[in-house]
């Protein structure tokens, strides 16, 4: 595998990462006030606060493990496109069960 596919799959895999760990704290921050507040103190909004700490996990999943795989790109893609809209599902959903 060449460095540039390997850099092409690890900052896919890491915006795997970022989508689920920007789904998980969305929710999460709906539930907890406390973590909802301290993004909010932080960052100045609590969803600056997301960005910034997605960007950073990001970051450190991109360019510090590198990965190994011998998944096509193509699957990796489609791996991200899924998790995207399955992580996107379940922000509305929780949204109208709140509403509801």
């Amino acid at each position: 595998m060449s460095p540039n596919e390997q850099s092409v799959k690890s900052h896919i895999y890491a915006a795997i990462v970022a989508v689920i760990a920007i789904t998980f704290m969305t929710i999460y921050a709906e539930m907890n006030e406390t973590f909802k507040n301290w993004l909010k103190e932080t960052f100045f909004h609590h969803w600056v606060g997301k960005g910034v700490l997605a960007l950073i996990l990001f970051f450190i999943v991109a360019h510090i493990i590198k990965i190994k795989t011998k998944r096509e790109t193509i699957s990796l893609i489609n791996i991200l496109i899924v998790s995207t809209i399955i992580c996107s599902l379940l922000i509305l959903g929780f949204f109208v069960w709140e509403a509801v």
